[in-house]
Parts: C-alpha cells; sequence; structure tokens
C-alpha cells in the first residue's frame, strides 16, 4: 500500500470515498481507498454496493465527476480521472460492468 495525499486511495492514487480509522492497541490508523478497493464488508454497507441499480451507480458517478474540480487541483489529473469515470458510466450503461466489480 502506497501513501498517498488524503483524499486520495491509498491502493491506486485515485480520488477515495471511503475512509477507514482503526485503533489497535492505542494505535490509530487511518486509510483511504477509492471505491474499487476499499475492504468488500465496507463497499456492502456502502449505499452504492452492489444492491443498487445500474441507474443509480452511473448517477453516483456523476455526481462525483462534479466534485473532482474540488479535490483534484491538477486540470491534466482532473482530466484522466473524468474520462476514467466516463468509460466506467459507459460500461454500466452496457451492462459491460458494475461498481465493485473487478476489470
Amino acid at each position: 500500500m502506497t501513501s498517498n495525499a488524503p483524499g486520495m486511495c491509498d491502493v491506486c492514487g485515485k480520488p477515495s470515498r471511503v475512509h477507514l480509522t482503526e485503533i489497535h492497541d492505542g494505535v490509530k490508523t487511518t486509510r483511504s481507498f477509492c471505491f474499487e478497493h476499499a475492504p468488500t464488508e465496507l463497499r456492502d454497507a456502502m449505499p452504492f454496493g452492489a444492491h443498487r441499480t445500474p441507474a443509480e451507480e452511473v448517477a453516483f458517478l456523476r455526481q462525483h465527476m462534479i466534485t473532482l474540480d474540488q479535490h483534484i487541483p491538477d486540470p491534466a489529473q482532473r482530466a484522466e480521472f473524468k474520462a476514467e469515470i466516463e468509460r466506467l458510466i459507459a460500461d454500466i450503461e452496457a451492462g459491460r460492468r458494475r461498481l465493485g466489480n473487478a476489470e
């Protein structure tokens, strides 16, 4: 696992949507994940988990794209993430993929 800027996935560096704080023996550990890298038990508990329809997943992703401008200052990186989200939306709409499924 890599260490990234706050708000970025600790695994891949994409914008994170899942933040996990654990305390073991008095030691606090905080980790952040994008949806794809979030632990399964956390993904399943989320409002956009596997029980959501493709239309709900697309709506979630479109809303997420709006927030990228606020969280990613680099225009090139922001454009790359938006393009990736658009590809994911197209795959969901075509029935090729769902949120949480590996590529």
